[in-house]
């Protein structure tokens, strides 16, 4: 799995609020696999799905696109793995500082726009650092 999040520098400041929703999207999709509420299930993953990509974290979708097909099978198994799997993907993850334009796409409810890479394809890369003390989370305060 790759555990790195190449993340625009001008949404940088937007971590601070995006990795503590998805932390907390989590617990909320522990809460509905416990209650089997599948349209709530349905719903976080369709979230995840949509919300990864536009802030550099690519594997927050890939692991919103599986968690919708094991919601369409109803495969409790599969989900509880996935959402495991997820919840150490967000433990383990390392943002990416990357030199990239980015281009207003749609509004947001957490954050009242996205802002998308216009390409983010790691070979387009030009400048990048590991942001320090993202390991595990957002940056940390200076």
């Amino acid at each position: 799995m790759d555990l790195t999040a190449l993340v625009p520098k001008d949404i940088l400041d937007l971590l601070s609020a995006f990795l503590p929703n998805r932390r907390a999207d989590v617990a909320k999709l522990r809460a509905a696999l416990a209650a089997g509420d599948w349209p709530q299930l349905q719903h976080l993953a369709e979230r995840l799905y949509a919300l990864g990509n536009p802030y550099g974290f690519r594997q927050i979708t890939t692991f919103g696109r599986l968690m919708r097909e094991a919601c369409a099978q109803r495969d409790e198994t599969a989900l509880e793995h996935l959402v495991h799997a997820y919840a150490e993907y967000l433990s383990k993850v390392v943002v990416v500082e990357v030199d990239a334009p980015v281009t207003r796409l749609a509004l947001s409810a957490e954050s009242r726009s996205i802002l998308v890479p216009e390409d983010v394809h790691v070979r387009h890369r030009r400048k990048h650092a590991v942001i320090k003390g993202t390991e595990g989370g957002a940056p940390k305060p200076h």
